[in-house]
């Protein structure tokens, strides 16, 4: 289809139609969760550089499952002593963040014929996944942004004082 096609844009330059009808909030919420789940992504890897043995994983270059798996563990194993039950409970929290994120990023499609411009347009989960509830107002995605944000103020001001009286295992960040 040509450009003229669609002759409804966006501040960005993309027609209207191909993401469909939404709240103005909802992709500078969207945007917020997506970019706080990086931020609390590089900090479980950096926790993780302080309590998983390179011989375990490689915390900078594994999938995040699979970090924050081995993290637990030797949290588990190691018991968690000295304010590491914070530590734990972080990453665990972070690991339900980052599958939230995944739901939102890989789940929520837009509902559009771009053939028929005129059929009505929405915001719909792929068929086969995890339901997916917006709420209304968006208050699910609105209590999302307010989790990551949650996360890493609690990270930066509670538990990187913990980590920072751990020997670093693993350098190398990426």
């Amino acid at each position: 289809m040509s450009q003229s096609s669609f002759p409804q844009r966006d501040e960005y330059g993309v027609a209207l139609i191909i993401f469909g009808n939404h709240m103005p909030d909802f992709f500078p919420l969207l945007g917020r969760v997506v970019a706080l789940s990086s931020v609390v992504e590089y900090e479980v890897r950096a926790t993780a550089s302080r309590i998983v043995p390179p011989d375990i994983c490689d915390v900078w270059s594994s999938r995040l499952s699979e970090v924050t798996s081995a993290t637990h563990s030797q949290l588990v194993c190691n018991g968690t002593r000295n304010g590491l039950t914070a530590v734990d409970a972080f990453v665990q929290e972070a690991t339900e963040f980052a599958d939230r994120r995944a739901i939102y990023a890989h789940s929520l499609i837009p509902s559009v014929s771009l053939q028929s411009p005129a059929q009505p347009t929405a915001w719909r989960t792929k068929p086969g996944t995890q339901d997916l509830e917006l709420g209304s107002d968006l208050e699910v995605l609105r209590a999302d942004v307010r989790r990551g944000s949650e996360l890493v103020e609690r990270w930066n001001h509670s538990l990187l004082s913990i980590l920072n009286g751990l020997p670093l295992l693993q350098t190398g960040e990426r």
